[in-house]
């Protein structure tokens, strides 16, 4: 993009002095000079210009590089397609889509998720279906009187049983990292009347409930029961090692928005002197009692 932007503004002046044009706009018209002779680079005063030789030639280069000019390009195509027109790259702008498939499961009874013209019962549609889904984007209206819960892993997401009893709420899969449009979307306006997100214990999943919490200021870190001895007993160095820069980094942005209860603190500190995280799945484990003992000596 950078040289389409400099050919651009070439077209449009024919004579640009260099000092307009960023160090790699640069580098790329020096070796345009080299290879074509299109344009050229000369002193003026104090400084150097760029100057078109062939304003033809640039025309027919900048074709290439760019098919369609904006002007040729509706208001209604998808972002990617009008990348693919003006840089025959679908990801060189705004990649992102604008909107997001939201998978979801309701637990409990009559959970509802509503706009202005829908309401949709997400309880009826799990036992139906055993998952629902909505189209959302970032200004749209959906919203639930009932909590929200974001999981990482799909295991937890298929297997339900690790929620406490009494939750009437829905539960979200979001696979490892949080989509920029969901993200932007929980942001947005309220979507449900609690936030609660369960990552793993390691810096991907301490880094995702940053993202979240920077958007939702009353968003809760899911502690698994019994944590401290399971990290104890199942936690995992590669894992903390693997990703330990981003945990330190989350960590940090956290504490200064004073976004960690004490638990989460004692959570923190506990992973930082074992040197261990933890996965999500090690909800489902159970500690009897000798072995906890045995950890103990």
């Amino acid at each position: 993009m950078n040289r389409i932007k400099s050919l651009q503004l070439l077209q449009a002046e024919q004579t640009v002095t260099r000092s307009r044009f960023t160090k790699n706009q640069q580098q790329y018209l020096n070796d345009l000079i080299k290879q074509t002779g299109i344009i050229s680079l000369t002193k003026q005063g104090n400084g150097f210009v760029y100057q078109v030789i062939n304003i033809t030639a640039l025309q027919n280069h900048l074709k290439k590089l760019q098919p369609l000019d904006e002007s040729e390009l509706t208001a209604d195509l998808p972002q990617r397609s009008r990348n693919i027109g003006l840089y025959k790259n679908s990801k060189q702008v705004n990649p992102q889509h604008e909107v997001y498939y939201l998978l979801l499961k309701a637990v409990g009874d009559n959970v509802y998720w509503f706009n202005d013209e829908n309401n949709i019962n997400i309880s009826e549609q799990t036992i139906q279906q055993g998952v629902s889904s909505l189209m959302i984007q970032e200004n749209d209206y959906w919203q639930s009187h009932h909590p929200l819960v974001l999981i990482e892993n799909q295991a937890l997401f298929n297997r339900l049983d690790w929620l406490p009893d009494n939750f009437n709420g829905s539960v979200i899969y979001y696979g490892g990292n949080i989509n920029n449009v969901l993200l932007s979307w929980l942001g947005n306006k309220p979507r449900a009347t609690a936030f609660i997100i369960f990552p793993d214990y390691d810096g991907v999943g301490f880094n995702n409930f940053l993202r979240v919490r920077r958007v939702i200021t009353a968003c809760h870190f899911y502690l698994i029961p019994d944590w401290k001895n399971k990290l104890s007993l199942f936690g995992n160095s590669a894992i903390w090692q693997d990703n330990q820069v981003l945990f330190n980094n989350a960590v940090r942005e956290l504490n200064d928005m004073n976004a960690l209860t004490n638990e989460l603190k004692d959570l923190i500190r506990t992973m930082q002197m074992s040197g261990k995280g933890l996965e999500q799945e090690s909800v489902w484990l159970s500690i009897n009692e000798s072995e906890k003992i045995i950890k103990s000596i």
